[in-house]
């Protein structure tokens, strides 16, 4: 399953957003860790609704993990929806990986 980490950067050494529907960029992994692609996020800057539709994003490119330093209630609602997993961190993108990878 890939592993997407909602950044506030296109690269590992930012840090992870702090709210995953309008985080700048996704970086999605492998799941071996490796980068896969950092993405922009095509809703970041969207009104209501940014959630679902980045979920939506997601779900596309086959994510079953959305990591980020909070969920509002219906980013939540739309994760349960297409059967992806969330997980709150905070701190450095390739810090995050490594201890979700070793786990």
């Amino acid at each position: 399953m890939k592993i997407a980490i909602a950044a506030d950067a296109p690269n590992v050494d930012t840090d992870v957003a702090a709210h995953a529907g309008r985080a700048p960029y996704y970086l999605i992994f492998n799941p071996d860790g490796r980068l896969h692609a950092a993405a922009a996020n095509p809703v970041a800057a969207s009104g209501q609704g940014a959630g679902p539709a980045a979920v939506q994003f997601l779900a596309g490119q086959g994510v079953g993990l959305v990591v980020a330093g909070e969920f509002g209630p219906h980013f939540l609602d739309a994760l349960a929806a297409h059967g992806i997993k969330h997980a709150l961190e905070t701190g450095r993108v390739a810090d995050v990986i490594a201890r979700l990878i070793a786990r």
